[in-house]
């Protein structure tokens, strides 16, 4: 359980396939066991590890490339400055704000003072000197970024399908959201579903 957890711990970037998802598994585990209450949560778990593997360069990366104002993902997840935000709030109204506390490392007069920086900071780019994005972006904190995610994630109603094309859509749908074209849409989607089903071997 999350009370249970004394230390933050991350992912070796540089550990070979099998490690780096062995690590972000249990992380990934860990969080939806203990916010998820309903639902397949093996097929939840299975999706967060999917956009991770995606959205991280296979968990190499966390922060999105070539980095830069126009390039503003972050952790495995790739989480742009609203998500945060959305999670926090959502944290709020589920009382799960010990958890972003507790592994953020922060005070909750610190985690909202950051929360607030990113509110009060104009467009999609970080502002300078953000805790959250430095949270983020640490090989300390992916049980922090995770939490987020899955939270930012839990705001949506909408079931997520068993099969790893409907990971892709899903992911398309709801997380990625923008693209380009419906050409790059479609690329995009079979991509992810490539990537899940690699991932799902290793």
């Amino acid at each position: 359980m999350w009370e249970e957890t004394t230390m933050f711990g991350g992912v070796d970037t540089s550990a070979p396939d099998s490690d780096r998802v062995s690590a972000m598994r249990a992380i990934i585990s860990d969080v939806v066991d203990d916010i998820d209450d309903s639902g397949d949560l093996n097929n939840k778990k299975k999706f967060m590890l999917h956009v991770a593997w995606h959205e991280g360069a296979q968990l190499r990366q966390r922060v999105q490339q070539p980095p830069g104002p126009t390039r503003p993902g972050r952790s495995f997840f790739q989480m742009e400055k609203l998500r945060p935000i959305e999670a926090y709030e959502w944290a709020e109204t589920n009382g799960w704000i010990p958890r972003l506390l507790q592994f953020s490392g922060l005070s909750a007069a610190e985690l909202q003072t950051a929360i607030d920086h990113l509110r009060n900071h104009p467009g999609s780019t970080w502002p300078m000197n953000s805790i959250i994005e430095d949270r983020l972006i640490s090989d300390q904190y992916d049980v922090f970024s995770t939490y987020l995610s899955r939270i930012a994630l839990k705001r949506i109603n909408d079931e997520i399908g068993p099969s790893n094309q409907d990971h892709a859509e899903y992911w398309a749908k709801w997380w990625k959201r923008v693209f380009n074209s419906e050409q790059e849409r479609v690329e995009k989607i079979a991509t992810f579903k490539a990537e899940a089903d690699a991932v799902d071997l290793i």
